[in-house]
């Protein structure tokens, strides 16, 4: 795997080891916790809960595996995207099986806004950048030197 060459980012984006795996650890890491807590209570959310950790960490390793294929964004996005539906899947599963208290079901579903939140702000963020570069990099190779460009 050392010998893999990350695509580079077209804008804000790149491949960062560091990165990847915090995003991905982080991104995932309270499912697996609340799954492992909740197992001795009751064990149909808590594998819910544990499968949506297991399968993001899954898709985020696969997708770490193919950088030499994927941009940075793109991979990103899906997995934020992965999580998302993960997350949604656990906490429904919860509420379900009556893990989430009444008075604060709002707040726990609000909490998945974040998910989306994120990936337009890296969308955004990742558009402004490959326009800003855009306008600052010539177009190599093709022509324009004196073309008006």
């Amino acid at each position: 795997m050392a010998g893999k060459v990350p695509v580079r980012g077209s804008g804000a984006f790149e491949w960062n080891a560091g990165g990847w795996w915090g995003s991905q650890i982080g991104g995932t890491a309270w499912m697996l916790a609340v799954g492992i807590g909740i197992a001795f209570q009751d064990i149909r959310p808590a594998a819910v809960m544990i499968a949506g950790g297991i399968v993001s960490n899954i898709v985020g390793t696969w997708l770490w595996c193919r950088r030499d294929r994927v941009s940075p964004h793109r991979a990103i996005q899906t997995l934020l995207g992965v999580i998302g539906v993960c997350a949604l899947a656990g906490i429904v599963s919860l509420d379900a099986f009556g893990h989430v208290p009444a008075n604060q079901r709002l707040l726990v579903y609000w909490w998945l806004v974040f998910i989306p939140g994120l990936m337009l702000m890296f969308y955004l963020r990742e558009r402004e950048a490959a326009a800003a570069q855009k306008r600052t990099t010539p177009h190599a190779g093709r022509g324009n030197e004196g073309d008006g460009e």
